[in-house]
């Protein structure tokens, strides 16, 4: 894979963070805790506390607080896009676009 490829694969700015939060899975329940790793307005990546039954393609509302002055509280629903052991990579389903609370928070 090119690195051009790669480059244009991602098209909004990620921010390494260390954020604590939950996720559930829609298709069965499965729910536990999390560390997002990295953050953007497309998506999200994480690693779960414990094992899971997370697949490629699974629906999940993730939960988590931003480490901002307020204390944003993030709530999401997402799609699944890579798992690797305890490590998700997912996509939030609507356009985080326009949201104002998270895109300040990615600049900031």
């Amino acid at each position: 894979m090119s690195i051009d490829h790669e480059a244009n694969k991602r098209s909004y700015y990620r921010k390494s963070v260390t954020l604590a939060g939950n996720f559930a899975n829609q298709r069965n329940d499965d729910f536990g805790e999390m560390l997002v790793e990295d953050l953007s307005l497309q998506g999200v990546r994480f690693v779960t506390l414990n094992p899971h039954q997370l697949r490629v393609g699974d629906r999940v509302v993730l939960s988590f607080r931003l480490d901002d002055a307020k204390r944003t509280e993030i709530r999401r629903k997402a799609e699944v896009r890579s798992v690797q052991d305890r490590h998700v990579g997912a996509q939030f389903l609507h356009n985080a676009s326009m949201d104002k609370d998270l895109g300040f928070y990615l600049m900031s």
